[in-house]
């Protein structure tokens, strides 16, 4: 990636070389955030950002209709935990940054990229890092997960400034559950369980949008079931290596998690057909269709209650699974 100008100004500081962002994948937030932090000298994988924060046990479904926004919705609420973990004290959260671009100047001037959420316009779900400020012409340059650079008006939904590293911590396993656990649960009425409920009432409605949103609604909906693959995966490997570090009851109900993650998405990949093909708009379309998507999803639902449950009872390890 090309170096850019954070002013006109000859000897203005530059913003070096960035590790390239992971493949792509469906929380691009947290894929940019990872790059970011690497940028500064601390390898804090995609994998390990998502599910020590949490964000790889959440599902949101709001009950008005499928919307790509719900994928993203809230990934970001305990990540402050994370990063203070991976050594960043300082790192911050802001919401509806009021000037975007001051912020995304303070960080670049310590060659720090800016993860921005609600950078494309067209696109709100989306996210990039802040590289670059163009010029006087209130535009910075964005770095998307596919690794391009766009040179966009600087608006965000969100921001996340990491400031300077500090020493990692390591924290108890037992934090760690209890934050993936409340993730898993919910704090909102449309998210965990009431998520799973909201996703199989939509499948069953009989009024589907007219053909001419249709495209739209399908293209939502493969959304969320990706995000929920994407992140139900990592959580899995997760969970084993979390039971690699436990012993005795604990253990064994974490890799009973995982075991049970993994049953849930050979599940999830098995649908047919499956994601991005060129026939699923037609079968979504298909009443009968949609039943047999809504039948994979309840069992994937059970699925992923059951690996809920046996989280929980590794925090008590009272007795070990059957």
């Amino acid at each position: 990636m090309q170096r850019l100008r954070l002013s006109d100004e000859p000897d203005s500081p530059r913003l070096a070389q960035l590790p390239p962002t992971p493949p792509p994948t469906t929380c691009e937030l947290i894929a940019c955030l990872s790059s970011a932090t690497a940028h500064c000298g601390v390898h804090a994988s995609y994998s390990g950002l998502l599910c020590a924060s949490g964000a790889a046990f959440m599902l949101c479904v709001s009950p008005s209709g499928f919307r790509r926004e719900d994928a993203i919705a809230g990934r970001w609420r305990l990540l402050p935990s994370a990063l203070i973990e991976a050594g960043f004290d300082s790192a911050q959260i802001v919401e509806d940054p009021p000037d975007p671009l001051a912020l995304a100047a303070s960080e670049l001037s310590e060659s720090r990229a800016v993860p921005v959420l609600g950078c494309f316009p067209e696109a709100p779900w989306r996210a990039g890092l802040a590289v670059g400020i163009l010029d006087a012409k209130g535009l910075w340059a964005i770095l998307d997960a596919s690794g391009r650079v766009h040179s966009l008006a600087a608006r965000a939904s969100l921001a996340i400034t990491l400031g300077p590293t500090s020493a990692p911590s390591r924290p108890s396993l037992y934090a760690l559950l209890r934050r993936c656990l409340w993730s898993w649960e919910g704090v909102e009425a449309n998210e965990g369980p009431a998520a799973w409920t909201a996703w199989l009432k939509l499948l069953g409605n009989s009024a589907l949008a007219d053909p001419t949103a249709l495209a739209a609604e399908v293209s939502a909906h493969d959304f969320l079931y990706e995000t929920l693959l994407d992140a139900r995966t990592h959580a899995a490997t997760w969970l084993d290596d979390r039971a690699d570090e436990a012993d005795g009851n604990t253990a064994d109900w974490l890799a009973s998690a995982a075991d049970t993650l993994r049953e849930m998405t050979a599940l999830l990949e098995s649908r047919d057909p499956a994601l991005h093909q060129p026939n699923v708009a037609a079968s979504f379309a298909d009443s009968t269709w949609r039943a047999y998507l809504a039948d994979l999803l309840g069992q994937a639902a059970e699925l992923d209650l059951q690996a809920r449950h046996a989280l929980a009872c590794a925090l008590d390890a009272d007795y070990p699974p059957a």
